[in-house]
C-alpha cells in the first residue's frame, strides 16, 4: 500500500455489543417467490395518483409463460403481465399493448423497465428500449393497491423500484446494481423492494430506511400461501460483490473518518498488525486487557459511574507485562477513592519483590496523608496528598528533576521530599521485563479511568484528562495520532462483562469502527498484517513461519479474516506459499486468508497454492502517474488472469490517494497526497473517457482516479463477476456529502449494500418502521443493562455492554 500516513445514536440504539467476535457475511440476494396465486399487497401508494410521469423497474423470472399472468399491477389502469409466447402485456393509462422479444422465455432473469412521460410509454429490457407506445398513461387516482404477482403468475420477482419521475440514463438506470441511501434521484423514489430481509415476514420498503424523515411506507404484506422469499443463486446480471475499504491505526485516529464512509464498505480492512523478524505478529496498538482479582463492577459509586470496587487484601487489577514500558518518560494516572487508608497498599505497582527494581505508587502514613513513589528502590515521599472517603485524581509523571502529583479538581501540584533525579540517579526504572503491572494491589476502595502512558504528560494535558477529556477516537472524532502512539493502556471499568478491558487497544479500535455498523447487516471486518524490512528472510525460516501463523490465528479471532500485506514481493513467492500453508492450517474454522499484491510483476504467488487462498487484493494505483488511467486497470486484470488467478479470487482496486507530484518537466518530485487535499475544485468536471485525471496542488501536477473511472472500474468487476473492488484508503476520500466522493461512485455500480437490518415492520404505519436496525428504530424510553440497571448517557456512549430496550414500559432484550 501507499502508506499515507458517543452520544451517537444513544437515544435510538443500544444493541448487544459484547467483546465477542461478530462476523457478518455480505448481504445475500433474495427474491420474491410466487406460486399458487400468491401475491404481495404493497398498499395504495398515493404518491402515484394522477401522475403522467413515472418509472417502474423489476427483474422477473417466470416458471412458465402463462398468458394472462400478472407480474405487477395497480388497479385497472396499470399492469405488466405475461401475454402469449415470448410476449409481455402492458397496460398504462387504461390502454393495453404488447411487446414481443426472444428473451421473453421461462426460467430466465429479465430486467424490465417502464418509463412513462405524458403520452409516451417506453419499455426497456436490460437498458435497451424495445417498445415506444403513444398513449395517455396517467396513473389512476382510485387508491388502488400496488400488487406484486397474483393472477396465475408463478415464478420469481426481484428488485422492484417505483419512481415518480423519469429515471436518468446515468449509471445504466441502476439496472445491474442495487440502490442505497446515496443513490441519485433518491427524492424521486416512491418505493423499493430489494427482498433482502429474510428474517422479516413481510416485504420491506427500503425508501423509509434511506430517507428517515419519510412519514409513510409501502411495506408489502405476503399472502398466507404462495408467497415467500427465496435466495437467488442464478442471476448473473445481479451479482453481489465485495466493496472494500482500507484504514489503518494512525489514519483512523487522526482523520475523523465519518460513520457514512464505513457504511459505503461491506468489507472493512484494518491495517493493524505488524510482523517482526523473530516471526511474531503483534497488533500495532497492543491489546493490554487486564484481569480483576477480588474486585467487582459498580455502575455508580460515590458519584462516579462505572468503577472498579476493590476489597482490600488480595485485590487488584492485574495487567500484562507489556503495561508500563517507558520510552523517553512515563505517566501513570487514575481516579482513586479510599474506603479505608491501608498503609502499604499500592495504587500502582510494577516492581520486584525486593522492591529494588521497578516502579510503584503506594500509601504511606495516614496521618501525613503520604503517597510514596519508588523508582528502582529509591523512595520519594509526597505529603498531604490523599485522604480517605474522597475521590481524587492522582497522576505521577516524572519529568526533568521532579515528579508531579495532580489531585482532583483543584489541580494542586505536589513535589517529593527530594529530587527524582540528580547527577547520580535516573527517573527511568529498570529490571521490569518479566514483571506484571498492578493497579490497586491490596487497596480497599475504588478505581476509575486508570491509564498508563509511554511518555511524560504535562500538567495542562493531565488537567484535561481529569475533567473527563481522556482522548478517545470515534466516528467523526479525531485525536492526535502522535498522542495515541504514546498511550500504553486505559482501563475505564465501564464494561461489567470485561472489567479489565483496555480501551487503548487494537481490539477497542476495531469495536469503535464496528459501532458504525450497529443495526446494519451485510459487512465483514478483516485485519491486515504489514511486513518488516527483512520479512523475506523471516518467512524463509520454517520455525518462524509457524510462529507467524500461530500468532495470526490467535489475532484473527475477533475478525472475519486476515490478510498479508507484505511489500514488496518480486519474483515467485515460494516461501510466501509455504507461509500460506501454515496460516490456513492454523486459522480457526471460518476465517478467511487473503494476500495483497501489486499490479506489475509483484504478484507471483505459487500457482499450485492459489486455490488455498480465499482471495488476492491487487493494488492498482501509484505513485507513478502511469497507473491512473483505465487501460492500465484492464491490463492488470489480464495479467492476473493470464498468470492463473481465477475471477472469483481477483479483488481489484482504485485509490483515494494520488500519484506523486510532477513538475512541468515531467519529473516526479512530490510525495503522494490525498484526493481530498484540494485538487477537486469548484469548477472540476470528471473525465468520462478513462484518461488521466489531473489536479494541481502547491504548484505540482497530481494524477488520480476520477469518479467515472472509479464507476467503470467497479462496473468491470461486477460484469466480470470478480470477487470485488477495494480502495486505499478511507481517510483520503472526500466526505460522503460531496458530489464526487469516490466510494459513493463505486457503490453506484456495485451490488454491495450494507443494509439496515429489519426484523419486523409496521405496515403503512405513519411513522415508518417499527422494530428495525439503526435507521428506523423507535426511540427507547429508557435503556437498561442485563442486570436491570439504568444506563446513563455516559455509559451508552463510552461502553459496549449487552442491554435491553425499554419501549412502552416493556423490556426488550437485545
Amino acid at each position: 500500500m501507499i502508506k499515507n500516513y458517543y452520544h451517537l445514536w444513544a437515544a435510538l440504539l443500544l444493541f448487544a455489543f459484547s467483546m465477542a467476535p461478530r462476523v457478518h457475511a455480505q448481504v445475500e440476494n433474495y427474491c420474491l417467490r410466487l406460486s399458487q396465486g400468491g401475491q404481495v399487497d404493497c398498499g395504495p401508494m398515493p404518491e402515484l395518483d394522477g401522475l403522467d410521469t413515472y418509472t417502474v423497474q423489476f427483474w422477473m423470472n417466470a416458471d412458465a409463460w402463462t398468458d394472462g399472468a400478472t407480474v405487477v399491477s395497480r388497479g385497472e389502469g396499470f399492469r405488466v403481465g405475461l401475454g402469449g409466447e415470448k410476449t409481455l402485456s402492458v397496460t398504462a393509462g387504461g390502454r393495453t399493448f404488447t411487446v414481443t422479444r426472444n428473451e421473453f422465455v421461462p426460467n430466465r432473469w429479465i430486467p424490465i423497465m417502464l418509463m412513462v412521460k405524458g403520452s409516451r410509454v417506453n419499455v426497456y429490457v436490460d437498458q435497451t428500449m424495445v417498445k415506444a407506445a403513444s398513449t395517455t398513461a396517467v396513473m389512476p387516482s382510485t387508491g388502488a393497491k400496488f400488487i406484486l404477482g397474483g393472477d396465475q403468475f408463478k415464478g420469481r420477482i426481484d428488485e422492484v423500484r417505483v419512481w415518480n419521475a423519469e429515471l436518468s440514463a446515468d449509471y445504466e438506470y441502476f439496472t445491474h446494481n442495487t440502490l442505497n441511501k446515496w443513490t441519485p434521484q433518491l427524492g424521486n423514489l416512491v418505493a423499493y423492494f430489494k427482498m433482502d430481509q429474510p428474517w422479516c415476514e413481510n416485504l420491506v420498503d427500503y425508501k423509509p430506511l434511506f430517507a428517515t424523515r419519510q412519514k409513510t411506507n409501502h411495506h408489502g404484506i405476503l399472502t398466507a400461501t404462495g408467497a415467500k422469499k427465496e435466495k437467488v443463486t442464478d442471476n448473473d446480471g445481479l451479482v453481489y460483490i465485495l466493496n472494500g475499504a482500507y484504514t489503518n491505526n494512525i489514519r483512523f485516529l487522526d482523520s475523523s473518518i465519518e460513520k457514512e464512509k464505513y457504511l459505503l464498505a461491506n468489507d472493512l480492512i484494518i491495517l493493524g498488525l505488524q510482523s517482526y523478524d523473530d516471526g511474531h505478529v503483534k497488533p500495532l496498538q497492543p491489546n493490554d486487557h487486564a484481569t480483576v482479582r477480588n474486585g467487582e463492577y459498580r455502575d455508580r459509586y460515590k458519584n462516579r459511574l462505572g468503577v472498579l470496587l476493590l476489597s482490600g487484601t488480595g485485590s487488584c487489577l492485574e495487567c500484562p507485562n507489556s503495561v508500563f514500558t517507558p520510552w523517553s518518560g512515563y505517566t501513570v494516572e487514575t481516579w482513586v477513592y479510599l474506603d479505608e487508608w491501608t498503609e502499604g497498599a499500592f495504587i500502582f505497582r510494577k516492581e520486584n519483590a525486593a522492591k529494588t527494581k521497578g516502579f510503584s505508587i503506594s500509601l504511606g502514613n495516614e496521618a501525613d496523608r503520604e503517597v510514596i513513589v519508588r523508582i528502582d528502590g529509591r523512595k520519594y515521599v509526597f505529603q498531604k496528598v490523599l485522604q480517605a472517603n474522597r475521590w481524587a485524581h492522582l497522576a505521577v509523571s516524572p519529568g526533568g528533576s521532579q515528579a508531579t502529583v495532580i489531585v482532583n479538581a483543584s489541580g494542586t501540584v505536589f513535589h517529593p521530599d527530594k529530587d527524582l533525579s540528580d547527577s547520580s540517579t535516573d527517573p527511568m526504572p529498570t529490571g521490569m521485563d518479566n514483571l506484571k503491572a498492578y493497579f490497586g494491589q491490596n487497596l480497599k476502595g475504588a478505581l476509575d479511568e486508570s491509564a498508563v502512558w509511554h511518555t511524560t504528560v504535562d500538567a495542562t494535558t493531565l488537567a484535561e484528562h481529569r475533567n473527563n477529556k481522556m482522548p478517545m477516537p470515534g466516528p467523526g472524532k479525531a485525536v492526535s495520532g502522535t498522542t495515541m502512539t504514546q498511550a500504553n493502556a486505559f482501563y475505564r471499568y465501564n464494561n461489567p462483562d470485561n472489567l479489565g478491558w483496555d480501551y487503548y487497544s487494537q481490539d477497542e479500535w476495531k469495536n469503535i469502527m464496528e459501532s458504525c455498523y450497529e443495526g446494519y447487516t451485510g459487512y465483514q471486518i478483516r485485519i491486515s498484517v504489514q511486513g518488516h524490512s527483512t520479512w523475506q528472510n523471516t518467512i524463509a525460516d520454517a520455525s518462524k513461519r509457524k510462529i507467524f501463523a500461530a500468532d495470526l490465528a490467535e489475532l484473527s479471532k475477533p475478525y472475519a479474516g486476515v490478510e498479508l500485506d507484505l511489500e514488496w514481493m518480486d519474483g515467485t513467492q515460494t516461501n510466501l506459499g509455504l507461509l500460506a500453508d501454515e496460516i490456513v492450517a492454523a486459522l480457526p474454522k471460518g476465517k478467511t486468508l487473503m494476500i495483497s499484491h501489486h499490479q506489475y510483476g509483484a504478484y507471483q504467488f505459487p500457482k499450485e497454492k492459489i486455490s488455498k487462498v480465499d482471495g488476492f487484493t491487487f493494488q492498482q494505483y501509484g505513485p507513478q502517474n502511469t497507473w491512473y488511467d483505465y487501460p492500465s486497470f484492464e491490463r492488470g486484470y489480464n495479467a492476473f488472469r493470464n498468470y492463473g488467478y481465477p475471477d472469483n479470487k481477483i479483488y481489484l482496486s482504485y485509490s483515494t490517494t494520488t500519484s506523486g507530484g510532477y513538475n512541468e518537466s515531467g519529473s516526479k518530485v512530490g510525495e503522494v497526497i490525498g484526493y481530498n487535499w484540494g485538487i477537486i475544485t469548484g469548477d472540476y468536471e470528471p473525465a468520462t473517457d478513462g484518461s488521466f485525471e489531473r489536479g494541481v496542488y502547491k504548484g505540482l501536477n497530481y494524477y488520480f482516479h476520477g469518479p467515472w473511472q472509479v464507476y467503470n472500474r467497479t462496473k468491470f468487476c461486477r460484469d466480470h463477476k470478480l470477487q470485488g473492488i477495494f480502495y486505499w484508503d478511507m481517510c483520503n476520500d472526500l466526505p460522503t456529502s460531496h458530489k464526487y466522493n469516490l466510494a459513493k461512485w463505486s457503490n453506484y455500480a456495485a451490488c454491495a449494500n450494507v443494509d439496515p437490518k429489519v426484523e419486523s415492520v409496521t405496515v403503512n404505519h405513519p411513522t415508518g418502521i417499527g422494530t428495525v436496525g439503526q435507521t428506523g428504530m423507535r426511540q427507547a424510553d429508557e435503556c437498561y443493562d442485563l442486570q436491570g440497571r439504568r444506563l446513563s448517557n455516559r455509559s451508552l456512549s463510552n461502553s459496549y455492554t449487552k442491554g435491553v430496550f425499554i419501549q412502552n414500559g416493556k423490556k426488550i432484550l437485545r
